[in-house]
């Protein structure tokens, strides 16, 4: 799975370094051995190689200063998301599906958000069941807590809530619920494997995540695309009209994957695409 996450074939691997003490094992070299049709390499201690990974991860965390020269990027090992019902037929749901909403690989700290409804209208309550995992139904996955709230006994629409969750490298995730209607904001935090730290230390990382939960869809550089693609859109007339129309498009789809790189990789394409359409005199 790590492999194929990373867009490689087995083929592609120089070289497999055995790191651990499960992998003195007679049968976990084996195993590999026959996985990736060579030996692997065991010439280094595997726990000196775990230990000297601890110590850097440490140094990155605390900021060490004989580390600044030093890049890692933390991604988020399992899926997060939590439990929804699904439709089957007209009067027919089904809980226990889960919904991703930070999965695997994202890298970290992230901040990502959904908005969902109830199930029937005049509903008081959703309740946000919080897993970890990769399976489809959440039974399969493990549990990490829920959020309960509250929403107005509206039996004429369905009530909109905004659920927000936010990740960090030390293990925190924050999952924030907003009533869409009356703007009201339900909030829970999961310690999870930063259950050390401090209540001032968590108050302190919470104010530095607050800067992740800004939809790209409402930061300048991407209210500026989106404005210079409108302009472009109303100046343009048939087939141009057209392929403006779809730049749009590729950009929505990548402002609600809410993932930075992608935003940017898509938003350079696009704006050298509107420069070559300038240039030409187009509008």
């Amino acid at each position: 799975r790590a492999i194929s996450d990373a867009d490689l074939r087995a083929d592609d691997i120089d070289r497999i370094i055995l790191v651990g003490g499960a992998t003195r094992m007679p049968t976990v070299r084996s195993l590999i051995t026959r996985l990736f049709r060579r030996f692997p390499e065991h010439d280094l201690n595997p726990d000196h190689v775990i230990a000297l990974g601890a110590a850097v991860q440490a140094g990155l965390v605390s900021r060490h200063a004989a580390l600044d020269d030093v890049v890692m990027t933390d991604v988020s090992a399992f899926t997060i998301g939590y439990e929804i019902s699904v439709q089957l037929s007209e009067q027919h749901f089904e809980t226990g599906h889960f919904n991703p909403v930070i999965e695997r690989n994202t890298v970290i700290p992230a901040s990502r958000s959904q908005t969902i409804f109830p199930i029937q209208k005049g509903q008081t309550e959703i309740l946000l069941a919080v897993y970890q995992g990769e399976a489809p139904f959440v039974r399969d996955n493990v549990s990490i807590g829920s959020l309960s709230v509250p929403i107005p006994q509206n039996k004429k629409e369905y009530e909109g809530v905004e659920v927000r969750f936010t990740y960090d490298t030390s293990g925190l995730l924050e999952v924030e619920a907003t009533v869409l209607s009356t703007k009201k904001v339900f909030r829970k935090v999961f310690t999870g494997s930063s259950a050390s730290m401090t209540e001032k230390d968590i108050a302190k990382r919470l104010v530095e995540l607050g800067a992740l939960k800004i939809h790209p869809r409402d930061q300048s550089e991407n209210t500026a695309m989106m404005a210079r693609l409108s302009a472009a859109y109303q100046n343009a007339i048939g087939s141009t009209r057209d392929h403006v129309a779809r730049m749009i498009q590729q950009f929505e789809i990548a402002l609600h994957s809410q993932d930075k790189s992608q935003v940017e990789t898509v938003r350079t394409e696009i704006a050298a695409e509107l420069k070559t359409l300038e240039d030409s005199s187009v509008f």
